[in-house]
């Protein structure tokens, strides 16, 4: 008889799992206001309230709303993740951008 044994994995590890796919969705449709503020609110990006206000606020009509997110992430490391994915999902490699958000991300640590 042959066990299959379930590892619990650590909430932390499962809810970045869900994010880092939520991102590569959430690449695919750029201008989904409510999608990218989400991203803004992931624990990958890390926005609080009052910096999503600002950039919610900041947003004109030029534009969609994942490039404004990268224009106004001060976080160098973060804001070039970010265009590395979009990069790498509109090169029709989305596995190479979920590696690359693997390797950005506290799963790997």
């Amino acid at each position: 008889m042959k066990h299959n044994h379930v590892v619990p994995m650590k909430l932390e590890v499962v809810q970045s799992l869900y994010e880092i796919v939520n991102i590569i969705q959430k690449i695919r449709n750029q201008d989904d206001k409510a999608s990218i503020l989400a991203l803004a609110r992931s624990t990958i990006v890390g926005l609080d309230d009052q910096e999503v206000t600002g950039l919610i606020q900041s947003k004109s009509d030029q534009g969609d709303w994942y490039s404004h997110l990268i224009e106004q992430i001060q976080i160098t490391n973060i804001k070039s993740l970010l265009t590395q994915c979009r990069e790498l999902c509109s090169d029709g490699t989305p596995f190479t951008a979920l590696d690359a958000i693997v390797d950005y991300s506290t799963i790997s640590q």
